[in-house]
């Protein structure tokens, strides 16, 4: 935790990005694990870790560099909270490029369970603008 808020202390002491933060989520996971592996759609992944970093990067404009080094901070802000530990990523707080498997896990079945699931409850297709299951 101490080197992430040493990434952030970095950021935020640029003057473009000082209004940026992270919260750490602690949440309670009793009802997930109440439920066997095999129905849980919520990835083991996501499903043994106590807590999770959500970082907010912001700036105004949209200039690329200003982008490159918000991308920059937001990756190292991953490695950091990560504990060495292979990287997931809580879907809603995903920075974007991460691959399938590091968001709905890393189960060879999973994305096919999923998009069944998906497939069932979307059938229009309405949803999936980002991480999409579509032709997963």
């Amino acid at each position: 935790m101490r080197e992430s808020y040493n990434i952030l202390a970095d950021l935020v002491a640029i003057e473009t990005y000082n209004t940026s933060t992270f919260i750490f989520e602690f949440y309670g996971r009793k009802g997930v694990r109440d439920f066997p592996d095999g129905l849980n759609v919520v990835p083991p992944e996501e499903r043994n870790k106590y807590n999770m970093l959500a970082a907010f990067l912001f700036w105004s404009g949209d200039n690329g560099s200003e982008l490159a080094v918000a991308r920059e901070f937001g990756e190292r802000l991953q490695v950091a909270s990560c504990n060495g530990e292979i990287a997931h990523s809580y879907v809603n707080y995903a920075m974007g490029g991460e691959e399938l498997p590091q968001v709905y896990g890393r189960n060879v079945n999973r994305p096919e369970k999923l998009q069944a699931i998906k497939t069932r409850f979307d059938p229009y297709k309405k949803l999936g603008f980002y991480a999409s299951l579509a032709g997963a």
